[in-house]
């Protein structure tokens, strides 16, 4: 299912985001080492995420928003 084109609460457009987004996690988590679906735990000293980085880049800085993405889940 492909994600939803409009973030529900402020209707601010995630559509046109999404493959970019998932661009920029690839090669987020390349360049920090991480393989596959490692998860990173939350640490003092842990420094932002590959996730966090690509929405920051995108301009995704409303929580609402950022939930439509790290949540969702690529079912075909």
């Amino acid at each position: 299912m492909p994600i939803d084109v409009r973030c529900y609460t402020c209707n601010n457009v995630l559509a046109g985001k999404w493959l970019k987004y998932v661009e920029l996690v690839e090669n987020g988590k390349k360049a920090d080492g991480r393989t596959g679906d490692t998860i990173p735990y939350l640490t003092k000293t842990t420094t932002k995420t590959a996730e966090g980085r690509a929405m920051d880049t995108l301009g995704l800085t409303r929580e609402c928003c950022r939930r439509h993405f790290l949540t969702h889940v690529e079912l075909l």
